[in-house]
């Protein structure tokens, strides 16, 4: 077998091993940021390949200073003060792995569930506190890795209102989702791997006598 030509199937091989993880953060950051402006229930956009619909409540787009007490990163981040539910704008299944909290005032505490609906209808749900800090300023958000919510058709985030009604906003920022559908080759992708290593070692054994 030709050099080049083992060094082409050697890179499509590697290719084809190594590109099965897609991985998409939601950053928000392509909304400008406004703490007069609220989106309420029904409302809906589509941001990095994902759809958000507004069950519930209300949301904001922030980028708070970090001077003013509130939570920050810098950048723009969701407060989420009601229901929202994510799904994929091609339809495909998603994980999602991991994502940034604080609560929007940094001498609060504010309560957020996750709820995830997989392809099969089963659901997952996890439920985080996030403590404030009485003095923080600035008051950065901070990353909550998520497990289980692998394989979904959706992906809800509700903040967790008190008994008596009263709660105080979450912060949700980088939203950390894998393309589930991309990290499990089709048997066609194998097969094409399995052959490509066939080649080679073929090759190499002729080379070795």
């Amino acid at each position: 077998m030709p050099s080049m030509m083992k060094a082409a199937l050697l890179a499509a091989v590697l290719a084809t091993a190594t590109n099965v993880v897609q991985a998409t953060t939601i950053t928000f950051d392509d909304y400008p940021a406004s703490n007069t402006t609220a989106l309420t229930d029904g409302a809906t956009f589509t941001t990095d390949g994902y759809h958000f619909d507004l069950q519930q409540g209300l949301v904001y787009f922030l980028n708070m200073s970090s001077s003013s007490g509130y939570a920050t990163n810098g950048t723009t981040s969701l407060d989420l003060g009601g229901i929202v539910d994510i799904t994929s704008v091609s339809g495909k299944p998603f994980s999602v792995t991991s994502v940034d909290l604080a609560t929007v005032f940094a001498s609060a505490t504010s309560t957020v569930k996750f709820t995830g609906t997989d392809i099969n209808g089963a659901r997952t749900s996890q439920t985080f506190s996030i403590n404030g800090t009485a003095n923080a300023d600035p008051y950065g958000l901070t990353t909550t890795p998520l497990a289980g919510f692998t394989n979904l058709s959706s992906f809800e985030m509700e903040l967790v209102y008190n008994p008596d009604g009263s709660a105080y906003f979450s912060l949700v920022d980088n939203i950390l989702i894998d393309d589930a559908d991309a990290t499990v080759p089709e048997p066609a992708t194998f097969a094409t791997l399995g052959l490509g290593l066939a080649l080679l070692t073929g090759s190499l054994r002729r080379k070795s006598r």
